[in-house]
This record gives structure tokens, sequence and C-alpha cells, in this order.
């Protein structure tokens, strides 16, 4: 009886879930897809708590590079968010002589598209914007029940308000359902699936009013320290480390301190449960205590500011689902998968996997769709979100030694930072489906994940193996490496040194527009030169494998290059 009175409509596409993922894919789908009738389903209506929203508040470039150009919102960004100055890492040094860890980071500006971000204020606004797009907002409904089509059969689901139960149902008939629910991951747990979590790490975090600014951990005197970075911005006065995601890092940890708008920092601890023992610091007491033992400038600077709230994360990453589960039903964000934060690449992934689906909607309609590209999709962003998180765990054993975890974070940078952004790019240009049938591309990616992969196992043996008085794994006190110029460095040196490269090697990376048979070759020397470079740093750690003793004049001068910056 109450269906009979339900109010219906019909759509194109139901998204369930306004979170970042749910607002970004149909704001994708408004600008690249003109036309289709969205609806985006929440429980949650605005206004939305500040703080109350789950962590994700930074960007890396290809989700900024997403949102600044793809989704024309660089504007936006530039005026309600903060300007992030790239990833910098301080590795473990006197606590009480802050300026004498060693840092990694850029020292200059990078022109590229990045940003950290209240989610609150960010998934508010893009509401208001996609209502005036032409989205319909159901926000206050919980979803009572899901019909999916089969053939050529619309779905149909039925919802209704969280605040007012008197009123009938809504059903909303659609070709198109996009679970964006995050970890409630609805798809997963409506075919069965235990939603189980095997992360090897976990986290908690603060909000806290008030920037905590590390160039006040540094004496005055200090002038070198303060001066090796170039504080420059066309639009930030305050502009400085403190734009940084800042990462302090010691064996097994990062603490996370991520600037927000409105002078609110949030402030977090991630750990390898094997390494620190999550039931340390797996509470508002313990966690204090714990940072009073391992980053005790920070638990002073969080005793003197006004903590607004302390969340807690316990094995946080698991590996991905099907993007395309179904017929005409697809997964993104959270529902999809889970890498780990490090590099806060969940921005990412979600960008990647909007324009897989935005692509897969208008083929669909158009009729070309086929189940190739289907298992094509699946394929890719399955091995994307596995090996990432992969890559990113084996490090937590290096954090400890200054000189290879700078290494390490070059290396990312030249291989998932570069080439995610890469597949972007071609993506907006020629569609995703088409970027990911590409025969050249294929291959292409199958040699790439390969070499993450072996990467991936190097380090992880190098961790396991690598004492912590191995003096040559460790940069020297007040060393900086300048991530500004580093990777361009190397990448130049790798292009250079592979058949078909050397037109391109002026190219800024991460070098749009190169053929990824040249792209690929210059990934697999610089890696090549990346590990015989730690193997003639560590004679006699074990790697795994093979030790790479063999060398060649290409691989060797690329194995010059990173030495000039590893060893200032």
């Amino acid at each position: 009886m109450a269906e009979d009175l339900a109010e219906r409509a019909a759509f194109d596409v139901v998204i369930l879930g306004a979170g970042m993922a749910g607002v970004t894919l149909a704001r994708h789908l408004t600008v690249h897809a003109p036309g289709l009738r969205v609806a985006l389903i929440d429980k949650l209506a605005r206004p939305l708590p500040r703080f109350e929203m789950k962590v994700g508040e930074s960007s890396l470039s290809p989700q900024g590079w997403y949102l600044g150009a793809r989704l024309n919102l660089k504007d936006y960004m530039d005026k309600h968010q903060v300007q992030k100055w790239g990833v910098r890492f301080f590795y473990p040094g006197d606590h009480e002589d802050f300026a004498s860890r060693p840092e990694v980071g850029a020292t200059k500006k990078i022109p590229i598209y990045e940003w950290q971000f209240d989610r609150a204020t960010l998934e508010n606004d893009l509401r208001r914007i996609l209502i005036l797009d032409g989205v319909q907002l159901y926000e206050g409904y919980s979803v009572e029940d899901v019909s999916f089509g089969s053939g050529d059969g619309l779905h149909r689901v039925t919802c209704r308000s969280s605040t007012q139960e008197s009123k009938p149902p809504v059903v909303l008939e659609t070709r198109w359902f996009v679970d964006a629910t995050g970890r409630s991951r609805f798809i997963h747990r409506r075919t069965g699936k235990e939603n189980f979590r095997d992360g090897r790490c976990s986290a908690v975090w603060w909000r806290v009013k008030g920037w905590i600014d590390l160039e006040d951990f540094v004496t005055t005197d200090e002038r070198g320290w303060r001066s090796r970075v170039d504080r420059t911005h066309p639009v930030d006065p305050r502009f400085g480390r403190i734009n940084s995601t800042n990462h302090l890092i010691n064996t097994g940890y990062w603490v996370w301190l991520i600037p927000l708008p409105d002078n609110v920092i949030s402030v977090g601890i991630v750990a390898m449960e094997s390494i620190r023992p999550f039931e340390e610091f797996n509470t508002h007491d313990k966690a204090i205590a714990w940072l009073e033992k391992h980053e005790p400038r920070v638990a002073r600077a969080m005793a003197e500011r006004e903590k607004i709230d302390f969340k807690v994360m316990r094995r946080y990453s698991y590996p991905a689902d099907e993007i395309l589960p179904s017929n005409r039903v697809a997964c993104v964000g959270e529902a999809l998968g889970f890498i780990d934060p490090l590099y806060s690449p969940g921005g990412d992934t979600i960008a990647v996997a909007n324009s897989i689906i935005v692509d897969a909607i208008v083929r669909e309609r158009a009729g070309t769709l086929t189940d190739d590209d289907r298992a094509r999709a699946n394929s890719f962003l399955k091995r994307f979100v596995d090996e990432y998180t992969y890559g990113i765990q084996a490090i937590y054993p290096l954090f400890g030694h200054s000189r290879v975890g700078a290494w390490r974070w070059i290396w990312d940078l030249l291989s998932l930072v570069a080439n995610t952004l890469t597949h972007l790019s071609e993506m907006a240009d020629k569609g995703a489906l088409a970027v990911l049938a590409d025969s050249e591309g294929q291959a292409a990616r199958e040699r790439l994940f390969n070499v993450f992969h072996e990467m991936s196992d190097f380090t992880w043996h190098l961790g396991r193996n690598l004492g912590d008085t191995h003096g040559a794994a460790h940069l020297p006190p007040y060393t900086m490496v300048d991530t500004s110029t580093a990777p361009n460095a190397i990448w130049k040196k790798g292009l250079e040194s592979v058949e078909g490269g050397a037109k391109y090697a002026d190219t800024p990376w991460p070098s749009h527009g190169i053929p990824w048979s040249v792209r690929v070759s210059a990934v697999e020397l610089i890696a090549q030169a990346m590990r015989l470079y730690v193997e003639r740093l560590l004679p006699g750690i074990a790697t795994g494998g093979a030790r790479d003793r063999s060398s060649n004049p290409q691989v060797d001068e690329v194995v010059k290059v990173i030495e000039s910056y590893m060893h200032h």
C-alpha cells in the first residue's frame, strides 16, 4: 500500500552516497556527460557537521588535477581550501633539535594542482553546486531496497526520508546504479561477501584548533634551515612548510600534520601493528601518551590547543572489489577498495574510477559498452588498488632509515604518482575505456605493474633485513633532499638512456605525451638503477632474489644522478 502512494521518478544514473566519491562522480557527469538525469541519495542532510567527516583531507597531484582541471573546480578550491605544498617527510633525529631531522621535500613551489581541504565544507559546497547543475538530491534519505533489472530492464531504488517517517517512500527507476556508500559497501554486502579487513596498519587522529607550524619547532637562529625552502607564493602570504602534508616518521609509523581551512589542523598517528602495537595508541589518552614518547614536540603543541574530535580506524585498508560488478552497476570510492593513506591516494583512485564509470555510462547509452570493457576495467582497478597498498606498506619497516626512505619516495613519485597522473590525462583525452583497450597500453601497464611489484618485494625484503644501526641507510643530520628537482633530473637521465627517449628528455616530469613503450622502458631502467644504488649502498643486505651486481653505462649514469641527490 505504501508503495502505491510512493513518489516515482526516472533517472539515467542514481548514486547511493554523497560523500567525496559520490559528489565528484555526479559533478563529472554534469560536466562531461551533460543531459543525463542524475540523482544522489544520502542519509545525511546539509549542513554536514564539520569534523564529523572521516579523513581524506589531502590531495596528491592526480586528484588535484582531476578536481581543478577536469571538474573545473580550481577557482573554488583556491578560494575556499588550503594551497598544498606537496608531501614532506621528517625522519628520526634529536627530539629537541628538530632542525637536525633529515628532511625530504620540495624547496620551491611546484606548479601543480594540490590542496588540503575540509571535507564537510567541500562536500556541502559541491552538493550546492550540483543542485545548480541540475542534479536531484535526496538528502536525509535511507535506501530500503534495490531491485536490479535484468537484461535491458531498469533498476529500482526505494528510499525513504529519515527525518519525515510519515512521508511515503520514493521509488527511483534508473539505468545505472552506483555504490558510493564508503565503508558501508552496499554492493559488497548485498552480494554476501565477507566485509573483512586484511590491512596491516591502523590509525587514530584529531582535529585541533590552531595550525601547528613546524617552523615553531626550530629556533630563530637556524637561518639555514629556514632559508633552504622558498616560501614565496603568488596568493598565500603564509605559505611554507605548514602547507605540506607533513609526515614525522620513524620505524613502523608516521604522524601526519595537515592544515585545514579556518586555522584547524588534522593530526594523526598511523602505524604498522606488527611494529607498533595498536593497543599502545588506540584511545585518546593512550594516543597522547604515545605522542609524548615518540613525537614530543607535537604532543606539546597539542597540549596548548583545543581538540575538536578524536577518531579511530583499525586495519583500514582492504582489497578492491570490481568497479563494474554487474549489468549497469558500478562501485567507487571506499565502496570499491581502500589504499594505504601514506601518499593520500584515495582521491587518485576516485578520479580514475570516476573516469572509467562515466565512460562506461556514455558507451552503454550508445550501445558500445562490451563485456571486454568491463573485464579490463575490473582487472585494472583491482590491480591498481592492491599493488599500490602493497607497495606503500612494504615501506613501513624502512621509515627509520632516512636515506632509504627518501630513495623510495623518489621512486614512488616517478612511478606511482607520475603514471597515475598520465593515465588520468590520457583518459580525459581519449576516453578511459579506450585507454584500457589499447594493446600497447595494456602491455605497458602489465610491465608497469610487474616492476611496481618487483620494487615492492625488494623494499619488503630490505626492510626485514636492514638493522637499525646500518649507518649508510641514514642521512646525516640537517640534510635536505629536494624533491622539487630530484625526480626531474632522474627522469630526464632515464629518458636519455632508453631507445627513443632522448627527444622527450626535456619534457617536464611527469611528461605527458611520451609513448608508453618509451615511458615504461625508462621506468624499468630507473628501477634497475634504484635497486643497484641500494645494493651498492648496503652490501650484504638481503633484498630477495638475485642481486643485480651487473650494470651497464646507461644504468650507471642514472645511479650517479640518484647519488648526487642522496649524498649532498
